[in-house]
This record gives C-alpha cells, structure tokens and sequence, in this order.
C-alpha cells in the first residue's frame, strides 16, 4: 500500500531539490501520496494537472515556461497514460514530476527525465553512491518530523539566494564560510550545486587566502577494517555491551530506520558498519564516547584493566589518547585508587613530554596534575 512516506527519502531529495531534475513515477500513485514530494520542491509554486480534463497539456506547460517568473512552477500531472507521457518527454525549460498509470520503463531515454517504479523501489536510468547522498542522510536522519524537514530545506534555499545576490554582485565567491560556516564544509559542494542549478549559474573555483574550497573525494572505509573495529570494542566484554546498548539508542534517536533493512536493526555489527559509512564516517561523535566511558547503562566501575582496554580500543578506532584523558577528567566519577591512579599516569605521559629546560611550564602543569588527582580524591 502507498503512503507519502514512501517518497521522504534522500534520492528523492536529491533529484528534485539539489539536482532540480524530472521525474516519471509509475504505475499509479494516489495524488495525496504524490504531494508528500512537495516538501523537496522549495522554490516552486506547484500545480497539480489531471491529465485527463486536459488535451493540450504541453502547449500549456510550454506557455507557462515562457513567462517569467521568479518563483519558477513544478507541475505534478497526474493520470497520464503511456502516450500521453511520452508526448511531454521533450519539454525543454519546464520542472515536471509525471505519473503514469501504466508501466513506462520502455520510454526512458537520458537524463531529462529520471524514471521511478514505485513497485520495485528503483530508478531505471539513474545510479546513487552512498557517499552522493551524504547531506541528503544527514538532513532527513536529523529532522524529526516533515516540518522540521521542510524548514531545513528552505533554510537551504534561504543560504542559496544569499550566496547568488554576492555572486551577482562581486563576481565571485572569496569567503564561502560566510554563508555556509554553519554547515560541515563535507557538505558545500552540495549546496553550491543546488545554487548551480536552481539559478542556471556557474560559481568559479573559490580561493581564498581563509578558505581553500575544493570538492574531495572521501574513498568509503572498507567494510573488512570497520568489522576490525568492531571486533576490537568487544574484546573486553563489559565495555562491548556498553557499547552495543548505546548503538541501539544512537539509532533510534538519531537515524532513519526506513534506510535500513528490518532484520538490520537487531544486528548491532550491521548497524555499526552503516554507522561507519553513513553517520559516522569522519568520527564517533565526542558525545557518544563521552557517554559510553560513564558506564551508565550496565553500571559498571571501571578498573584499571578496563582503562587499558579503552585505550587501545580508542588506538584503533584512531581517537587520540589526548581526548580519552579529557574524557576521564570530565565524566569519569572514579570510586576506586586504581581508576585515579590510571587517570594521573595517561596524564603523566603528557608531562613528561615538556622539556625540563622549560621550567615555568612544566612546574605549571605538575601543579595542574596534582590538583586534578586531589579533586579526585574528594580533598579539599
């Protein structure tokens, strides 16, 4: 059974909003369902079509397109039979997203028009990376609902006009963190595409003595390594159940369970992997550690063993033992000698790394060390 639903996903976004592409839907869709891709259509006024209350379509889509308009229309025309749809195939300059009762594989032909069977869940003559749909993810998975959805978008639009108004007027684009430093810089290039095709503009390489803005290519982790990685967390079983529990509530909280498969959910190594490769690709985020080292879940005191543990787990995972002793100094409640004294000896490292001959600094930081240890130990 359909549902609006179905269409909130990230390549739906990305064709319509970021890629501002055309698309046929088949079979049939109810209009009502069809409607939910309006919330990716930011920047058009939308026009629903019954294909069959009307004979001349085209020349009407075709006279529409010719008058100018700063909010440009996106027409959803319903109803449409085989022929009739393969007669709008070659509008040129018009935003459309067709639905064909029939099935309509057969008159896919380029990229004018991206062809969608509902029934398989799958574009005929368009492919996705992983990585291609890294901001759409992000957006949807950190959106609670439509509406917050929608406003993310049109905030999107919102920095797209500011950032075509500079370009019109200097030419260029010096200081792109101006517009987008609220965004990780992974997801300029998608932003500067959107401005691209909605705008019918080209932006010029960036360069600037602040910013070097380039588009890389971030080569996926292989899958062999992050199930190293996994494999790793639970060699030390305490710290592997931690781990798993706060996996699933990450999940839950924070991801869209409809990009994954149903028996995936319950399969905690499946949902690191995608993890690895769609959330947590750059990092684990510093809050997820944080939280895992607190133990809460299994109300464990870790010993000192288990800091041993941590600290090779956080090797392998390539966090810096730096942001481990931060860790144990802001949310490690210690009940027990062993923990304070592994706490003061991962610092110690750090101490005994100032030369001697710096004698001001290394005094400060012994002072800095033994005050930490004395908090610890409740003295006064």
């Amino acid at each position: 059974m359909d549902t609006g639903i179905d269409f909130l996903t990230p390549e739906f976004l990305n064709l319509i909003f970021f890629e501002q592409k055309n698309l046929v839907i088949y079979p049939y869709v109810d209009l009502k369902h069809l409607k939910a891709l309006e919330i990716f259509s930011v920047g058009h006024n939308i026009l629903d079509l019954e294909s069959t209350a009307l004979y001349n379509l085209k020349e009407i889509i075709e006279l529409e397109t010719e008058n100018y308009s700063q909010t440009p229309n996106l027409y959803i025309i319903y109803n449409l039979t085989r022929e009739k749809a393969k007669d709008l195939l070659d509008l040129k300059g018009a935003r459309c997203i067709l639905n064909v009762s029939e099935d309509a594989r057969n008159l896919a032909n380029g990229e004018l028009f991206i062809f969608y069977n509902k029934k398989s869940r799958q574009f005929i003559n368009y492919e996705f990376t992983d990585k291609s749909l890294k901001f759409e993810e992000y957006l949807i998975s950190n959106s609670e609902n439509e509406t917050i959805l929608l406003d993310n978008i049109q905030k999107i639009k919102s920095t797209a006009s500011k950032i075509f108004m500079h370009l019109n007027k200097t030419g260029d684009l010096a200081n792109p963190e101006s517009y987008m430093g609220e965004y990780k810089k992974r997801f300029w290039p998608k932003i500067l595409r959107f401005v691209e095709n909605y705008y019918q503009v080209k932006i010029p390489e960036v360069k600037s003595e602040k910013t070097s803005f380039e588009v890389k290519t971030v080569k996926s982790k292989d899958l062999s390594t992050i199930s190293d990685e996994y494999d790793t967390i639970l060699t030390n079983n305490i710290i592997g159940k931690e781990f798993i529990q706060l996996l699933h509530k990450y999940v839950n909280e924070n991801v869209n369970t409809n990009n994954l498969e149903a028996k995936d959910l319950y399969n905690p190594r499946k949902l690191y992997i995608y993890l690895r490769n769609h959330h947590w690709d750059e990092e684990i985020p510093e809050d997820f550690l944080f939280n895992w080292i607190k133990m809460e879940h299994t109300n464990y005191a870790l010993q000192s063993q288990d800091l041993d543990d941590f600290e090779s787990i956080f090797e392998c995972l390539g966090i810096s033992s730096h942001l481990l002793n931060n860790i144990l100094d802001t949310n490690l409640e210690d009940s027990g000698v062993e923990a304070i004294e592994r706490s003061a000896s991962l610092q110690s490292e750090e101490v005994s790394s100032v030369k001697i001959t710096d004698f001001p600094q290394f005094k400060q930081q012994i002072l800095s060390l033994l005050d930490k240890i004395e908090k610890k130990l409740g003295i006064d």
